[in-house]
């Protein structure tokens, strides 16, 4: 498969662009950083095309000697409700989150105002050892 490209960059040209870029030597991505199939050294990404199930990125080789292109193909599946709820209940998992990830996912999970109850903030100072703070409902 062949692609056309035609981008401009705001600066420059990139040499990328206006020329075709050929898909039949496709490498698969890791979560590793993408590196030269040729000869070893990092690379840019020139483009990247997402589509419904999969993403493709253009690299350019960095090296002084290889200005080797490529494309390179990771694809995009959905986290299950199963999925979250193991991640949700594996301590081992759920500590490569940062605190502002948890507070963002925190902050976020609730549907909306009526999730909200006296007897759920309660619970969570209460769990969380919050001593100081209380809940008051005004009834409304």
């Amino acid at each position: 498969m062949w692609l056309i490209v035609r981008c401009q960059h705001k600066k420059q040209l990139l040499s990328l662009c206006e020329k075709m870029i050929d898909f039949h030597q496709i490498y698969d991505l890791s979560d590793q950083p993408t590196t030269c199939p040729k000869c070893g050294t990092s690379t840019k990404i020139l483009i990247e095309l997402k589509l419904k199930t999969k993403g493709i990125q253009v690299h350019r080789c960095l090296g002084k000697n290889c200005t080797f292109e490529f494309s390179s193909e990771y694809y995009l599946t959905k986290m299950t409700r199963d999925d979250f709820m193991a991640f949700f209940r594996d301590d081992e998992f759920l500590n490569t989150l940062s605190v502002d990830d948890r507070i963002e996912v925190f902050s976020q999970i609730l549907l909306g105002s009526s999730d909200f109850t006296k007897k759920l903030l309660d619970d969570v100072l209460s769990d969380y050892g919050v001593a100081h703070l209380e809940v008051i409902d005004h009834g409304d």
